[in-house]
């Protein structure tokens, strides 16, 4: 089985995942999930420069709003590790998005 895995987010300090998607393929399509997570820390807590920056990429890119999410960010380990479990080739698209 194999899992296609996008990651959409926010530049800070360190790459913060706002919403993570995935298809599962065996054969054919299986799974198609999203799952979109609450804010790590307080939009306050970024700095003008990351504030500035992530509002661009909220209107360029994928429209998701900081406050957003319906799952807490500490669980964003176990979204991954459920996702991928038992998949035999695991893809992923972009540096930042690989562990």
């Amino acid at each position: 089985m194999e899992i296609i895995i996008d990651v959409q987010g926010f530049q800070g300090e360190t790459f913060i995942a706002k919403e993570l998607a995935w298809i599962t393929i065996d054969q054919e399509i299986e799974e198609i999930s999203s799952t979109v997570f609450k804010p790590p820390y307080s939009w306050d807590f970024q700095s003008l420069h990351y504030q500035r920056l992530n509002k661009a990429i909220i209107a360029a890119c994928h429209k998701i709003s900081w406050t957003q999410g319906q799952v807490a960010y500490n669980k964003l380990n176990q979204v991954i590790e459920k996702a991928v479990a038992d998949k035999q080739f695991i893809y992923v698209k972009g540096l930042e998005k690989k562990p």
